[in-house]
């Protein structure tokens, strides 16, 4: 069956042949079709509109081998001129966070094309977690002629909690390897133990790790300590951390590497200090904005 722009113009036939599947634009010209242009498809993972204006889109579901998401410049949305010339696109990452396109590969996305007066848009529905019991979506907004994104990125789904505390009282085995260069910072005679508590209370910034996607996918929950050291001027040198699978040990010591502190001073003078941290990866989830 062929697809129809609404106003009647336009219509996209869908073959298959030779092992390739073309998408042909037909313009209706009083009882004749015109043949347009030929575009390439997937048939088995795009969806195809055709606007009042002509443009071709394709629409194409976000689904992966083993629901392992897509990649961030996948094209979701492409966008083709009555020609056949690339207008533009929506790649998965500019939609939507890390997070959600591992989550999107196990629900489905709808594309729907709507005439306006000024403009044709192509909205996305994306169905996130319900709402008072109701179900609810995320819309995005295409612009039809063009391919651009008409909203910005926002968080879709509730991510793995994660909260950082002082390592006071919590059971540590030993540290991984600390990288390059760092073995000599940690055997500084000149660095200041704090206890983590205190230590803590001199941050300025404390910027959270990201959960790791396939850590979350996984279940994998638990508790990461760092250990820092911190310059005269109050920037971390250097980190090392215990183990947790799947980049929970890394994804702690690259946030703590981004602290900052306030400078410790001893006799009038400031020093380098250590401590440690708990970052703990846990089983709540973040409720993400209204969508």
């Amino acid at each position: 069956m062929p697809i129809v722009s609404a106003n009647g113009r336009y219509a996209v036939v869908l073959r298959y042949e030779n092992e390739q599947a073309t998408a042909t634009l037909f313009e209706q010209a009083g009882d004749v079709a015109i043949a347009l242009t030929e575009i390439p498809v997937n048939l088995w993972r795009d969806e195809v509109l055709v606007s009042n204006a002509g443009s071709v889109v394709l629409a194409r579901q976000f689904t992966g081998p083993c629901s392992w998401g897509v990649g961030p410049s996948e094209r979701i949305i492409s966008v083709y001129s009555q020609t056949g010339e690339f207008r533009g696109s929506v790649t998965a990452g500019e939609l939507v966070t890390e997070h959600d396109r591992f989550e999107l590969a196990r629900r489905g996305v709808t594309f729907t094309l709507h005439g306006e007066e000024e403009r044709e848009t192509v909205t996305i529905s994306i169905p996130v977690p319900p709402r008072n019991g109701q179900p609810a979506f995320a819309e995005f907004h295409v612009d039809a002629a063009s391919g651009a994104l008409l909203d910005t990125k926002r968080e879709l789904y509730p991510s793995p909690h994660v909260d950082i505390a002082p390592a006071a009282s919590v059971w540590r085995p030993e540290y991984e390897a600390p990288p390059a260069g760092c073995a000599a910072a940690f055997a500084r005679a000149d660095v200041q133990h704090l206890d983590a508590v205190a230590f803590v209370a001199r941050a300025t910034a404390k910027p959270l790790p990201s959960f790791p996607v396939v850590m979350g996918l996984a279940k994998v929950r638990g508790t990461v300590i760092v250990e820092a050291v911190v310059s005269e001027k109050g920037d971390v040198l250097c980190t090392r951390h215990t183990s947790l699978p799947f980049g929970g040990g890394a994804a702690a010591g690259d946030a703590i590497r981004r602290w900052t502190f306030a400078p410790l001073e001893i006799d009038g003078h400031a020093v380098p200090f250590a401590g440690e941290v708990a970052v703990q990866f846990d089983g709540r989830y973040d409720t993400p904005p209204n969508p």
